[in-house]
Order: structure tokens, then sequence, then C-alpha cells
């Protein structure tokens, strides 16, 4: 990125290469966050539901030797209960200090990763249309940005030592770079903006 940035200071082509670079990570990155999101939106419930069944004791499964007497009789009988409080609201029950508060919730949120991973959707069900739309535009703008990725990996190496060194882009070397970059940003851009 510094080099492309120097080389923008020098070549417009390199700034037009530079903003196509920062759209695709800004589009690749909406496109991953939204799979995500959609994902979690739909794995949420189930694991709350599975969370909620588990007895408080298994906490222990991922915290050896970690104490939770008392716990159901305060009103925290499952690993949800767990997950959902705070280490302030652990800590100010009678028995708990702070260490013992964070060491639950440590577990509580270790449990809740397992259960996480461990939930399986079914892309069939029609809540899960979001998602198979979010998955399909993140393999489409992933495919898209594919030859910008393996240009990049081919040629920042080179630009990395030779810009430096050149100055102001004049003659050829500024024609190479106004041709490659201008046509790879433009290809690569409508490649993106068809598949978003």
């Amino acid at each position: 990125r510094f080099v492309l940035e120097d080389a923008a200071d020098r070549h417009p082509a390199a700034r037009d290469l530079l903003s196509a670079a920062e759209w695709l990570d800004g589009t690749l990155a909406s496109a991953r966050e939204a799979v995500v999101g959609h994902h979690r939106s739909l794995a949420h419930p189930r694991v709350a539901e599975r969370l909620r069944s588990l007895p408080v004791e298994r906490l222990r499964d991922a915290a050896p030797g970690l104490r939770t007497a008392g716990l159901r009789e305060a009103g925290y009988g499952s690993v949800w209960d767990i997950v959902a409080a705070s280490v302030g609201d652990l800590d100010a029950l009678d028995g708990v200090g702070p260490q013992r508060a964070a060491a639950l919730s440590e577990a509580a949120t270790r449990v809740a990763r397992a259960v996480n991973d461990s939930v399986q959707l079914r892309l069939t069900e029609p809540a899960a249309s979001g998602l198979v739309a979010a998955l399909v535009r993140l393999a489409d703008v992933t495919r898209a940005a594919r030859p910008l990725k393996q240009l990049v990996a081919r040629v920042l190496p080179a630009l990395r030592a030779d810009l430096p060194a050149t100055g102001p882009l004049t003659g050829r070397l500024a024609w190479w770079f106004a041709l490659v970059f201008s046509e790879v940003a433009l290809a690569v851009s409508s490649r993106l903006r068809a598949a978003s």
C-alpha cells in the first residue's frame, strides 16, 4: 500500500489502481461481514437454546476445578445465564469474588464458542435465503478479485524495489504504469460491480 501511495503521488494511473484496490478491500470486507452477520442471526437462537439447556455445572468441562456451588441458588442455573451476566453481576453474588467471576465468564464464553462452532445450519431452510445470497455474493466477489490479487502478488515486489529509484515517472515507465494499472483496474472494477 505504501508503494502504491508513493506511486499515486507520481502518476494518476497508480492513483486509479490504489483507488480500485481500496474499493476491492472494502467490497470483500463487506461481503465477508454480510456472511458472518447472516450466519450469526440464524445461529444465535439455536446457540442460545442449547446454552439454556446446559446446566451451569457444565462450565467445569471448560475450566476444570471451577467452583459452581451457589450459582443455581442465586438464579444462574444454566450456562446461558452466565453468558448473559456481566462479570460485575457475578462478582456481586455472595461467595463470588472478582477472580471467580472472571473465570466463570471466561468458561461460559468458551462453552458458547464451542456450541456456536457446532451449530449446523440447513441452507435449504427459507430463513437461510439471506445467508445463501451473501455466500453467493462473496464467492462472486472473491472470484472477480482473483486477477487483481494475482497481479499485485507478481508486480508489487518489483514495484517495491524499483519505484523509489525511479523519481518522477516519465516516458516508457509512465506509459507502462498507465496501461497496466488502467486496464487491470477497469477490468477488475467492472467484474466486481457486475458481481455485486
